[in-house]
């Protein structure tokens, strides 16, 4: 599924500067290191040449629903800090989605508008 995801971050339209993954290597590495203990240093090494501009880190501040690819209920606080440390490390930008429904897109959108305007007027 990893090596799926480089072809597909390769492969996306570069007609904008600026595109927006819903998943990228980074999920990948956290539920690796989370899941068995160990990550991939494949997978770490092409993360770093792959790594987005700027991610939105989804607090777990909604109620966990049940489906056939979510797992780990009670230990979401645990599993965000894992992105949060690599993004940390890493000194990436990112920006905490909060909050539910539209104000949680709301959120989102604020924080992809702000980081676009930072990038843009910067000197």
């Amino acid at each position: 599924m990893a090596l799926q995801q480089i072809k597909l971050s390769e492969n996306a339209p570069s007609h904008n500067s600026f595109h927006l993954e819903d998943t990228d290597l980074l999920t990948y590495l956290v539920w690796q290191g989370f899941k068995y203990g160990s990550v991939d240093p494949y997978l770490l090494e092409n993360w770093k040449g792959h790594q987005a501009d700027f991610y939105l880190m989804c607090v777990p501040d909604v109620k966990w629903q049940s489906d056939p690819l979510r797992e780990n209920p009670l230990q979401r606080t645990e599993i965000a800090n894992l992105f949060i440390n690599y993004l940390t490390a890493s000194q990436l930008d990112y920006g905490y989605v909060t909050g539910s429904g539209i104000s949680r897109l709301n959120n989102a959108v604020f924080l992809i508008d702000q980081f676009i305007k930072k990038t843009t007027f910067a000197p």
